[in-house]
């Protein structure tokens, strides 16, 4: 006789990586934030434009004024 012994592994969302504040700004990136090795960098930031870098994290090219 064989035993069957199934496992089913759950967990919360954001219960890993995602739901930490790595750099301290009060943005996770389960949050939004979308560099979390830079606290200048998360949802709502002073965007500087031209530089390459989207630091209010909208998503988009900051290659064009506003």
């Amino acid at each position: 006789m064989r035993a069957v012994v199934v496992l089913f592994f759950t967990g919360c969302v954001g219960s890993g990586y995602e739901a930490l504040d790595r750099d301290g700004d009060g943005f996770s990136p389960l949050g939004g934030d979308s560099d979390d090795s830079f606290a200048d960098i998360h949802p709502g930031a002073v965007e500087t434009w031209y530089d390459g870098i989207d630091q209010d994290c909208a998503g988009t090219a900051d290659t064009s004024c506003p």
